[in-house]
């Protein structure tokens, strides 16, 4: 678990794999002085900032796994929906 934190992006960069959490829908679910979870928008702005080579979003309501898999489906392998039983293949290191 993790709310907002600039030193995740510092500690993720230039990751093989950065595996991050999107437990809320919205920001609006969490406490606004204690955040302690990130939404997926602000898992996917921490890739972006962070640039590793792929994300791993957990810790969600599986009730949102086929939008949230719907949502990132342009972005292509280097970001992963956990799902029960997955296997991830890491890419090959640069």
């Amino acid at each position: 678990d993790t709310g907002p934190n600039p030193d995740l992006v510092a500690a993720a960069s230039g990751a093989d794999l950065l595996v991050c959490e999107a437990t809320l829908g919205s920001v609006a679910e969490d406490d606004p002085v204690r955040r302690g979870h990130l939404s997926l928008e602000e898992t996917l702005e921490v890739a972006r900032q962070a640039r590793p080579r792929q994300l791993l979003v957990t810790h969600y309501p599986s009730t949102r796994r086929r939008a949230m898999a719907a949502q990132v489906a342009t972005l292509g392998s280097a970001v992963v929906i956990a799902q029960p039983d997955l296997v991830v293949d890491l890419l090959a290191p640069r």
